[in-house]
């Protein structure tokens, strides 16, 4: 066995965002944006207040997830795996249910991470405009198998990829 191979999951220091908030209906918003971190071997590099401001939840520290809305939730659920990543978001399609507000939102805030932590995120959307506000990097996959990866500028420009062609073409990692 290799050393650090086997370590539990709540130890790996990776944020994960999924499709639907998934919150803990008993906390908080609070308590589940500090939830994941506070099961973290030391703190990430994205603070609490930051976080909190990052995303717009303020005024939402209070309340109970059964009181929000779809895009606050989904909000709340950035924030906490924001806060529990040291090395690594894995973000699987966080907006697609989400209304052009709530996603600009979101946008917003994983950009401010990007930009001011360098956290490395994988990203998985069907929407090419949202991963253009992201990626510096994409891969193409297309049945589990890669098609193409490079910068976002090559792979729409390359006449031999189906994201040149169509939207919603693939998805994009």
């Amino acid at each position: 066995q290799v050393q650090g191979a086997a370590v539990p999951a709540w130890q790996r220091g990776i944020g994960y965002v999924f499709q639907d908030a998934r919150l803990f209906p008993h906390l908080s918003v609070k308590d589940n944006l500090l939830y994941g971190a506070a099961r973290q071997p030391k703190p990430g590099p994205v603070h609490f207040d930051e976080a909190v401001a990052w995303l717009e939840l303020a005024n939402l520290l209070a309340r109970e997830p059964d009181t929000l809305s779809a895009g606050q939730r989904q909000r709340v659920a950035i924030g906490r795996a924001l806060l529990a990543a040291q090395n690594l978001m894995l973000l699987d399609e966080p907006l697609a249910n989400l209304d052009f507000e709530a996603t600009r939102q979101c946008l917003r805030g994983l950009k401010n991470v990007a930009a001011e932590h360098r956290l490395p995120m994988l990203y998985v959307s069907h929407d090419i405009e949202e991963v253009s506000q992201l990626a510096d990097h994409i891969a193409l996959l297309n049945d589990g198998r890669l098609t193409g990866q490079g910068s976002l500028i090559d792979m729409c420009s390359r006449i031999d990829s189906r994201l040149a062609h169509e939207e919603q073409a693939a998805a994009i990692v």
